[in-house]
């Protein structure tokens, strides 16, 4: 039987080297819909560098001979974490995937729902909509059922270094947390360069870069404009930031596609709560499906922020149904 050792694959624990080689790979798979570790594992040095670190990993921890050790990534989705059991060969498969996320999955009726974790600050189930009943037959969240100072608790008995380690919410493959730079080292500077337009048309000033606004932003606009304006809308293809009094902000439905069900998919429309950002408070919600397998968001109440790009996840109380990404 084939055993597992699951370790973070954040800054703290891979080789600088490794890093390096995910930061100068990844241009080279942007919109391919890979995974920021499935890149890494394609990287021309990672294999090599991979063994490098599990055999001082294995030095370090006395890992059994009999025992796995994976490299998965924790970070924002599970398609990555994942990602090295695909990676497997014959005969070097892993039992179970074991992650650090603050969710849980529970058996009822014969399907495995996914619930949220007991730490409510800490619940990433927004981020695993993408799990289907195979995946989670072969996932274990140990700290689904634990608070996060109950973890530090742990880690506190066991004498881990970590215990007191500040959280971090940079990218990983960012370590010093500045994407912009990364960016613009990646493109180029002022490659990226546009125009700030209102929502009626006219033209009010330039932008150095898409990326460096969110939906709803207020502060930093450096516009003179007769009432406050707020971020509405990104154009990245055509390059343009689109502005807007705030009643242009909320919107009262938003247009979601390529969603997974880990429900039954619903035959009429479906009355849940969603959330459309990590930190959203979820809203209630009834949930049109369309001919094509998308689906039309009505919320009760206008909400802002909405922005393309982003997850909508479905939730009935603290369980996920499904979810699937913004398109508008």
């Amino acid at each position: 039987m084939s055993r597992v050792f699951n370790f973070s694959a954040g800054p703290a624990a891979l080789p600088l080297e490794v890093l390096e080689t995910i930061r100068n790979d990844l241009p080279d798979w942007l919109g391919s819909g890979m995974s920021v570790m499935e890149v890494s594992h394609r990287g021309k040095d990672f294999v090599e560098l991979a063994a490098r670190a599990e055999a001082t990993l294995r030095e370090l921890l006395k890992v059994p001979d009999d025992y796995s050790v994976l490299f998965p990534q924790g970070g924002a989705t599970m398609q990555m974490a994942m990602a090295p059991l695909n990676l497997c060969g014959p005969g070097d498969t892993a039992d179970y995937l074991v992650t650090g996320h603050y969710a849980q999955l529970v058996e009822e009726k014969g399907t495995l729902a996914l619930r949220k974790g007991q730490d409510r600050n800490k619940d990433q189930t927004y981020f695993l909509y993408t799990l289907t009943q195979e995946q989670m037959q072969y996932v274990r969240f140990p700290l689904g059922g634990m608070t996060k100072q109950e973890v530090r608790g742990h880690a506190t008995r066991l004498g881990l270094k970590v215990a007191e380690k500040a959280e971090s919410q940079d990218i990983c493959f960012v370590p010093d947390g500045d994407y912009v730079r990364f960016l613009e080292e990646q493109r180029g500077p002022d490659t990226m360069n546009g125009d700030i337009v209102h929502v009626g048309g006219k033209t009010l000033g330039q932008h150095q870069g898409t990326y460096r606004y969110t939906i709803g932003q207020r502060r930093g606009l450096g516009l003179s404009w007769p009432q406050p304006l707020y971020v509405v809308g990104i154009d990245a293809e055509n390059r343009k930031v689109i502005v807007g009094e705030k009643e242009h902000l909320a919107m009262s439905h938003c247009h979601v596609v390529d969603i997974n069900w880990l429900i039954d998919t619903p035959k009429e429309p479906l009355a849940a709560a969603c959330r459309i950002r990590y930190r959203h408070q979820e809203v209630p919600s009834l949930i049109t499906l369309l001919d094509d397998g998308s689906a039309r968001v009505d919320f009760k109440e206008p909400q802002g922020g909405v922005t393309p790009g982003q997850a909508a996840v479905f939730y009935d109380g603290d369980r996920v149904l499904g979810g699937g990404c913004i398109e508008s």
